[in-house]
């Protein structure tokens, strides 16, 4: 998905490294975060910034202006697990996209400006809905250009001898091409979503996604949650946090699973183990749930049964020393 964001373009906005780059790159993500997943709920995953790059010049004549504005191209990532007719087409995106772009109230909050008519989806979002490696399809289609271009030039214009050493640089152009391509991942991801309480108290800030304080929550959970799950289970990608509310924090996040995932009972349960291992805050052990469903009363009562086995066995060997 292409936007042009209303702000001077730099040089330095090249550099995914820079300070301008980063500063840009978080309003962006931040906006278009809140408007997808408004919109498209949980289907909708993560936005990616994919480049920066100078906006034409001719928008810059049509407005009589000096200076060029920054073109953003960026990704947006959705669940795979979705069927095809849940996830929303490249049309829909555009009008909805472009629909709240528009809307003032909403860019205010996020101190960015968007030129709403440039919004454009240049993918189908079927085809990009789990792709994390960024940027990889670009190259992969001008790989084909050469191909092509050695492949017939060579043919038509050297009669039917060179035919035969014309498709050698062919085959070798493919494979360099191919070689040094990025591999677009297209690894199918499922994701459980996570919902527990800590006892901590609740901001108003933190109901907006671009603020310090969430950005400061939502990394606060990853760095002590997600060592728990990548231990646990292979097939574990990313946590992502997804909104707080109150009460007195209740923290919802989507855990991400390639290939296969976990039952909900075992993904509440890393959680309960976890709880007493972290300092950062305390976990309400019997608020979990995953999917909607409660399954901290489950772990519970495995360890009551648990429990109680060996105060039998306990019982058993008292009375066998009398």
């Amino acid at each position: 998905m292409e936007s042009v964001v209303k702000e001077p373009f730099q040089e330095e906005l090249r550099n995914r490294e820079s300070p301008e780059f980063k500063a840009l790159a978080k309003k962006v993500v931040s906006i278009f975060e809140f408007i997808f997943r408004k919109r498209f709920g949980e289907f909708f995953l993560r936005i990616i910034v994919l480049r920066f790059s100078p906006a034409s010049p001719a928008r810059a004549r049509r407005q009589a202006r000096t200076t060029v504005d920054t073109e953003a191209e960026v990704e947006a990532v959705f669940n795979r697990s979705a069927s095809v007719q849940e996830l929303p087409q490249a049309s829909e995106v555009t009008e909805v996209v472009r629909q709240d772009v528009a809307n003032t109230s909403i860019t205010s909050q996020f101190n960015i400006s968007l030129d709403a008519s440039s919004i454009t989806v240049t993918k189908d979002i079927n085809t990009t809905a789990n792709a994390t490696t960024p940027a990889a399809p670009t190259p992969v289609a001008n790989a084909t250009t050469p191909v092509a271009t050695n492949a017939t030039t060579p043919v038509a214009t050297n009669a039917t001898t060179p035919v035969a050493n014309a498709t050698t640089p062919v085959a070798t152009n493919a494979t360099t091409a191919a070689a040094t391509t990025p591999a677009t991942t297209t690894e199918a991801l499922i994701v459980k979503r996570l919902s527990f309480k800590t006892d901590e108290t609740f901001t108003s800030d933190l109901l907006d996604t671009s603020s310090t304080a969430f950005t400061d929550r939502a990394t606060l959970l990853k760095t002590q949650l997600e060592p728990f799950y990548k231990a646990a289970f292979t097939a574990f990608r990313f946590l992502t946090a997804q909104s707080f509310s109150n009460g007195s924090i209740v923290n919802n996040v989507a855990l991400s699973f390639g290939g296969s995932a976990p039952n909900a009972s075992a993904v509440g349960e890393v959680l309960v183990n976890a709880a007493s291992n972290i300092t950062a805050f305390k976990i309400d052990t019997s608020s979990i749930t995953v999917d909607g469903t409660s399954v901290s009363s489950g772990v519970s009562h495995k360890i009551s049964l648990l429990t109680a086995s060996l105060l039998v066995v306990l019982s058993w060997i008292l009375s066998n020393q009398q």
